[in-house]
């Protein structure tokens, strides 16, 4: 019926196709059995410490207010997604419901960063930029003094 590269080709989608699925299946009966333990994050295991993930955050933060004296949203969006999701990692380190609650929270800032500026809106940027500058330094003000008096 069909010729011979077809099949294979068939028999290989819906192998990998099948996998994809048993995995999927997987991981989200994993996700519940991790959140029943805090600090649990699932299996994953950070390979950097933490400062040298907000290091990098620190920074790329620092240089959006460059990039809107520019107008440039499309590199602010891009910057703030992946802000988000390292603010989605930073959650991963720390058992402390707060710091999660701040890592959370810069996450959500970040999605909204990102919304902002995809609709060019310099103002909602700025007003954004300024709200997760707080949240950052509220977090640091508690968690990062008390990591380097270690």
């Amino acid at each position: 019926m069909f010729p011979q590269w077809r099949s294979k080709y068939l028999s290989a989608t819906v192998a990998v196709l099948g996998g994809a699925y048993l995995g999927f299946l997987s991981l989200a009966g994993g996700a519940g059995r991790a959140e029943e333990k805090a600090g649990d994050s699932g299996g994953y295991k950070p390979v950097a410490p933490l400062e040298v993930v907000m290091k990098h955050a620190d920074d790329i933060f620092g240089g959006l207010d460059k990039k809107l004296e520019k107008k440039q949203f499309l590199a602010i969006k891009k910057e703030a997604q992946f802000l988000a999701e390292l603010s989605n990692l930073a959650a991963q380190y720390k058992t402390e419901e707060d710091f999660k609650k701040f890592a959370n929270t810069g996450k959500d800032l970040f999605l909204q960063l990102s919304q902002a500026s995809g609709k060019k809106d310099a103002g909602e940027v700025k007003i954004l930029m300024d709200k997760i500058d707080k949240n950052c330094e509220a977090c640091h003000d508690k968690y990062k003094e008390k990591e380097e008096k270690k």
